[in-house]
């Protein structure tokens, strides 16, 4: 899964997680914090393998 974060139309971060089975369901959610003039992503995932293959690459 790959999420893309946008802010004032220019793409700022990129959230991504990936599922070893395309059978397992999860839950995500995201909560974006302003600090000074950046904006931070803290993440909750639930389901299966939700600690592996994680990532947040911001631009």
């Amino acid at each position: 899964m790959i999420f893309d974060f946008y802010y004032e139309n220019k793409q700022f971060a990129r959230v991504g997680h990936f599922k070893t089975n395309w059978w397992h369901s999860h839950d995500y959610a995201f909560y974006l914090i302003k600090k000074s003039d950046s904006i931070l992503i803290e993440t909750e995932f639930e389901g299966a393998n939700e600690n592996t293959g994680f990532f947040i690459n911001y631009y």
